[in-house]
């Protein structure tokens, strides 16, 4: 039966949370190990979610930020604003997701390896300018082939 050193999780699950954001990204066999010593995949990602959301809103560009953050077993939901788009003034909206789909946590430490090794799932939901809905995208192992 494995146990889980709940001292030592937080503090190891703190510093992958802080490598992904930080120019050293953490490496497969960290991202292993805490999620080993988690006990699984979803308690792993709990854990993140948790953390994540400690620290929002937060701007990932001069564009988006992110809101807020949840989880359910292995998929992962973030809410994202676009902070200068009025829906209102939105004219082609599938241009406009085309244009801000991201696939960049398919090639990320954590996010990546848990989409492609954990089949966890990631959706955005994307705002404009308040709480106005605009899209909502998903990121899988099959979204994220060859990107």
């Amino acid at each position: 039966m494995l146990t889980i050193n709940y001292i030592k999780l937080p503090l190891l699950l703190i510093g992958i949370v802080l490598c992904a954001t930080a120019i050293a990204q953490p490496t497969n066999t960290q991202i292993h190990t805490a999620i080993r010593q988690a006990g699984s995949p979803e308690t792993f990602i709990r854990e993140v979610v948790r953390q994540t959301a400690q620290n929002l809103p937060v701007k990932t560009n001069a564009n988006v930020e992110i809101v807020s953050v949840a989880a359910n077993g292995r998929h992962l939901m973030y809410t994202t604003r676009l902070v200068n788009v009025h829906k209102s003034k939105v004219y082609d909206l599938e241009a406009l997701k085309r244009s801000n789909v991201n696939f960049a946590a398919c090639n990320t430490p954590v996010l990546g390896l848990l989409i492609k090794e954990y089949n966890a799932k990631v959706s955005y939901t994307v705002l404009a300018v308040g709480t106005e809905f605009l899209f909502q995208y998903d990121l899988d192992r099959r979204s994220c082939e060859g990107k």
